[in-house]
């Protein structure tokens, strides 16, 4: 998507946030990307435009510039878990696994539980689509039993090995699992 093309709208003074909100909401992508641009040339290290910036490079496929975005949050706002787990998926979705693999192992090393967990279930991702099944396996084992997600992981990796009938039962335990989870009276 070629956002230099376009032209941007003249936004009234005090209206820019409601602007922006609005564009996202209604996938105006490059109107958005026009607006948060510019913002960025006037305030270069503003957190909102630097993140609302990622989240529409990462919705238009432009996953190079999206992590070039959570690369500035999450060096500029380390205390933030989300941005390097962002970079990491960014990365990931760019091609780049080697560079998002190490991402996500910072995550994986360094964050709380839930994008720990996050963290390895993109390891996970990362092996299985260069088709490293010894990696997947080993990220695998490294996920909780308990974790759906993992197990809908395996499940994908018996299918990949062949193993159709044992693939179908973790799937079928996965999709139990998060019917429990979402049952649960803990859950918000």
């Amino acid at each position: 998507m070629a956002f230099m093309e376009h032209q941007p709208r003249a936004i009234p003074d005090g209206q820019i946030t409601q602007s922006v909100y609005g564009y996202i909401r209604d996938q105006k992508w490059p109107d958005a990307v026009d607006v948060l641009q510019q913002q960025l040339l006037e305030t270069p290290e503003s957190r909102a435009a630097l993140s609302l910036l990622g989240h529409c490079y990462f919705q238009t496929d432009e996953f190079e510039l999206a992590s070039q975005m959570y690369d500035q949050l999450s060096r500029l706002y380390p205390e933030n878990e989300d941005y390097p787990l962002s970079l990491a998926h960014s990365l990931h979705k760019a091609g780049l696994y080697a560079e998002a693999s190490k991402a996500a192992a910072r995550v994986a090393s360094s964050a709380s539980q839930k994008h720990a967990r996050a963290a390895a279930t993109l390891q996970v991702a990362i092996a299985y689509e260069q088709g490293d099944v010894a990696a997947c396996r080993r990220q695998l084992d490294q996920c909780g039993p308990d974790d759906p997600g993992a197990v809908a992981n395996a499940g994908c990796l018996l299918f990949k090995e062949g193993d159709y009938a044992a693939a179908a039962k973790k799937f079928d335990d996965a999709t139990h699992a998060l019917g429990r989870l979402r049952a649960s009276p803990s859950l918000p």
